[in-house]
């Protein structure tokens, strides 16, 4: 869906190709290994900071995976103000 949403952008502006590069730059195809496992390759653990321990989010239809600390850190400042912008998107 997303490769879809990006192919009907305007091309013909930069901004909507910087936009296309940056977010399609970092996709790899991988294969899983035979105990199902996938190799994060290493230009997106330095990009998302992976260090030793991480969070794996399950978000509807994809994941995420945090740093630890960096996800915790996150989750922190986001709980505090979860109510106004709840209220900001009308939930």
């Amino acid at each position: 869906k997303l490769s879809q949403k990006l192919e009907s952008l305007p091309t013909g502006k930069g901004e909507a190709r910087g936009f296309i590069r940056i977010v399609l730059s970092g996709a790899v195809d991988v294969t899983l290994d035979k105990l199902g496992r996938i190799l994060i390759p290493d230009h997106l653990k330095k990009y998302a900071f992976l260090k030793k321990n991480v969070v794996i989010l399950g978000l509807s239809n994809r994941i995420e995976i945090w740093d630890e600390e960096r996800w915790e850190e996150y989750k922190q400042k986001r709980e505090k103000i979860v109510g106004e912008i709840a209220e900001q998107l009308g939930i």
